[in-house]
This record gives C-alpha cells, sequence and structure tokens, in this order.
C-alpha cells in the first residue's frame, strides 16, 4: 500500500460558500484551502441532505439520505447496520482517526464506528465518562441527576472536571477554543503516527482522518 494516499475530511460549521476563498480587508479568509482548491476540484453546486449536524454527517459517512438511514431528531443515532466510510477504510488497511468540536459528532449517537482513534474536544481528559449523550437527550432535572450519576463512575474528580468542561463549552460555542485544541492534537497526533510507522520495517498504513471543527 505504498502508493496508497492518505485522506482528510474537513468539515467547518456553517462555512458559508460565499465567505469561503473570499477577500475580506484585502485578506484572503481561507488561503490554505484557497491553495487545495486551485490545484483540486471544486463542486459548485452542493447540497446537505438535512439543515442540522446529526443527520447530514450520517449521510456524509454513510453515502445515504436520512429518510434511509433513520438518524434525526427523533431517533438520535446511525444504526450499526450501515457501514460507514472509516469502517470502509479500515477493511481496507487504513489507519482510521476522527476529532470532533461537536457532541453530535461522537461514539455515543453510533459515529464511532471503523475509527482506531476519536477525539472528543469537549472533554477535557479523554480518558473517564463522557457526558455529552446525556447532556443532549435530556431536559431538567433528569438532565442533572443522570449526570451526576455519570460523575460518580470511575474516577469522580476527572469526570467531575469533564462534565464541567462540557457544560463550558455547551455555554460558550461562539468564543471557545474547540478548533484550537483540536488543532493541538493533531499536531501531536500526526507526528506520533509517524513516528511508529518508521518504528516498524514496511509497516507503513496510510490514514483517513475525519476533522469537525465549530
Amino acid at each position: 500500500m505504498t502508493n496508497t494516499p492518505n485522506i482528510v475530511i474537513l468539515v467547518l460549521d456553517t462555512a458559508r460558500f460565499d465567505i469561503v476563498n473570499t477577500k475580506i480587508n484585502s485578506n484572503i479568509t481561507t488561503p490554505n484551502l484557497s491553495r487545495l482548491a486551485k490545484n483540486g476540484v471544486t463542486f459548485d453546486n452542493c447540497y446537505a441532505p438535512a439543515p442540522w449536524t446529526l443527520p447530514s454527517h450520517a449521510s456524509l459517512f454513510t453515502g445515504i439520505y436520512p429518510s434511509k438511514h433513520g438518524a434525526h431528531a427523533g431517533n438520535k443515532y446511525l444504526n450499526s447496520k450501515y457501514s460507514t466510510i472509516a469502517e470502509i477504510f479500515h477493511q481496507n488497511g487504513y489507519k482510521t482517526a476522527a476529532a470532533s468540536n461537536n457532541t453530535w459528532i461522537n461514539d455515543k449517537f453510533g459515529f464511532g464506528q471503523g475509527f482506531d482513534t476519536f477525539f472528543k474536544g469537549w472533554k477535557y481528559f479523554q480518558s473517564g465518562v463522557d457526558v455529552s449523550q446525556v447532556s443532549a437527550k435530556n431536559r431538567g432535572f433528569k438532565k442533572y441527576a443522570l449526570i451526576a450519576r455519570e460523575v460518580l463512575r470511575g474516577n469522580p474528580i476527572k469526570n467531575g472536571i469533564n462534565a464541567l468542561f462540557n457544560k463550558y463549552h455547551s455555554n460558550n460555542m461562539n468564543d471557545d477554543d474547540g478548533a484550537k485544541r483540536t488543532t493541538e492534537w493533531l499536531k501531536h497526533w500526526i507526528p506520533t503516527r509517524k513516528r511508529r510507522i518508521r518504528s516498524r520495517i514496511n509497516a507503513r498504513r496510510p490514514a483517513i482522518l475525519a476533522v469537525r471543527c465549530d
């Protein structure tokens, strides 16, 4: 697989077409994307299959319309019977990794299928319980009671910090450092992966990386 390319799927939340590759105050808004577009292929007529995160990403990962995969407001989970792009690449020898800043794009909602590594930007510690599903699917007293139960599982200090960080992340979507944290994780993950490859003879595995930035 020495000639097999690495692949990156990058999703930018609510990045309108007329803002990408545009000059604002004499500065190009997305210089790196503009350079890639100049040397690649652009699609002028693209439509999201759904107006919000979960069903739209389920279609992106499976190639199936929401009316078939069934992940939507009434069923907030991607059924494992549908193969994802990560699973297909994994079965064909790829190392698969995902980094997400949006709690809907999460293994708790079925999006972990096929990924070897999954970085969650809303968790201060990547280990410990993840309260994102409980927080997203419940309201009022029930939500906080369930979060408390989750926090008490395992290490309550680490879990409590994760729960508080998740709360901060949810309440400060306009000014949080989620994309910055993801970039820092990627800067660590990519060189680490290269070192592991060099440590093994003829062990190069191509990678597919899915990144969701908010």
